[in-house]
């Protein structure tokens, strides 16, 4: 049985970098409890919540009173973090290992060493202080696979090992190698709005029985769990099999859009000239993130971009991020179109849906470009990027 895991709160959960730049008196700016109202969230806490939560029950240990308890409470409803916590113990001056033995917790991520586990015993500490929230998190999947956890729900494998997949995405994803040789695959989403998106799009498509994208394992917070699909990139294959392959991007991307589901109450949403239908928008169906499987089959890999709305917002995605010749493109068309028999969309509607996949596009390289702002190699790749999207008409 996995052991639970704990975060401190005051400058774990909290943001106490102000108090430091402003050289404030930390214990004093702490003593009232006002200071728990005011504080602002640390950044990456929410992540590493979520992903905790996926293996084990999370619980928050703090050195304050036990009169602090509702208003911390408070805070982590405020910061939609209360579903996600287990319970919230205050330690009123009692050493936090005493706590840890008591609740069976394993890991303690905290910002005083003095807090933390010794080495000789059977707990284990992360010291988080100036170190990215990634790192942080990189350290906690560590402890889940020398511990051999495994994920909640799932009592017979473990996690063996894992690998950081993460390129110029906003959202961090890594690969989870488990014990039986399986994989599955992590996203960790830069908010509710692309976590909502990604769920509720993998949710109507295997309602449908469409079997081009993974399935969900697993949701908490902002950790999405799905199946892990195996194959080779599109951009490695050559020849007949490239078309082949671009053929069959053409039909998933079809059979896609012809799924029928409920409109969905979510924000950004891609409609252009009031359509009375909206169509799955997969953005995957590119030479980056859409595969061929052993079974000789595409799937769409990457649904950060996913959403809904017009059809030919994501047609014209593939033509242009997929195709690199006249032939490729007559080979998307010809697999689209011999599953879609309805109206072909008018000049000025397609002149509207290839702006309007060129916007989207840009919308995903200026939030790659703030999350990767510490990383010029990628900074240049995002720019150049958009320099050349809007500069090929």
């Amino acid at each position: 049985m996995n052991k639970n895991i704990a975060f401190d709160f005051d400058g774990v959960c909290t943001d106490l970098s102000f108090a430091k730049e402003c050289r404030m008196d930390k214990s004093e700016f702490l003593y009232s409890p006002v200071s728990i109202s005011i504080s602002p969230i640390r950044k990456g806490i929410a992540e590493l919540i979520s992903v905790s939560g996926l293996f084990t029950n999370v619980f928050i240990l703090t050195s304050r009173p036990k009169e602090a308890r509702a208003t911390i409470q408070e805070w982590l409803l405020q910061k939609q973090l209360l579903d996600l916590i287990e319970d919230i113990i205050c330690c009123c001056g009692v050493p936090k290992v005493d706590f840890m033995k008591m609740y069976k917790i394993g890991l303690l991520v905290d910002d005083k060493t003095k807090n933390l586990p010794k080495s000789d015993e059977d707990m284990q500490g992360i010291f988080w202080t100036e170190q990215s929230w990634l790192e942080v998190l990189r350290d906690i999947l560590n402890y889940f696979v020398a511990s051999q956890s495994r994920l909640k729900g799932n009592y017979i494998r473990f996690l063996k090992g894992f690998e950081d997949s993460t390129d110029l995405g906003t959202s961090p994803v890594f690969i989870f190698n488990l014990d039986d040789q399986s994989k599955l695959k992590l996203r960790v989403c830069s908010n509710n709005l692309v976590r909502d998106k990604i769920i509720t799009f993998l949710c109507v498509a295997k309602n449908n029985f469409y079997h081009n994208v993974a399935d969900l394992v697993a949701v908490n917070g902002l950790a999405i769990l799905k199946t892990f699909i195996e194959g080779v990139s599109i951009s490695s294959l050559k020849g007949r099999k490239r078309l082949d392959s671009i053929f069959k991007a053409g039909v998933a991307l079809a059979r896609l859009h012809l799924i029928k589901f409920e409109s969905v109450d979510l924000a950004l949403k891609l409609n252009i000239f009031n359509d009375a239908e909206e169509s799955l928008l997969v953005f995957s169906a590119d030479n980056y993130n859409m595969i061929v499987t052993c079974e000789n089959e595409v799937a769409f890999i990457d649904l950060e971009a996913c959403n809904f709305g017009s059809r030919w917002i994501d047609y014209y995605w593939a033509q242009e991020l997929l195709c690199q010749n006249s032939r490729e493109k007559s080979m998307l068309d010809s697999g689209y179109f011999s599953v879609y028999k309805g109206c072909v969309p008018s000049v000025e509607h397609q002149k509207m849906a290839k702006i309007s996949y060129k916007v989207w596009l840009s919308y995903q390289l200026q939030h790659s470009e703030i999350t990767h702002a510490s990383d010029s190699k990628k900074i240049k790749t995002v720019k150049d990027a958009l320099q050349k999207l809007w500069n090929l008409e």
